[in-house]
């Protein structure tokens, strides 16, 4: 993966995390406030994936 790709995938990866970590602390301070308009469940999966590509390209290179 050439070092562009690897940083725009880098980039979404800490995007998704920090917004993942924001939802779950609003959601706990006031329930059903992310879920009526967001799935997290989506947004868990795309953070995932990109996670998996980061491993497997820092691997090949």
């Amino acid at each position: 993966m050439n070092s562009k790709a690897y940083l725009i995938t880098r980039e979404i990866f800490y995007t998704l995390l920090t917004a993942l970590i924001v939802f779950i602390i609003m959601e706990i301070v006031k329930p059903n406030i992310v879920q009526a308009y967001i799935n997290m469940n989506l947004m868990l999966i795309l953070w995932l994936v990109s996670g998996i590509i980061l491993l497997v390209s820092s691997y090949r290179s």
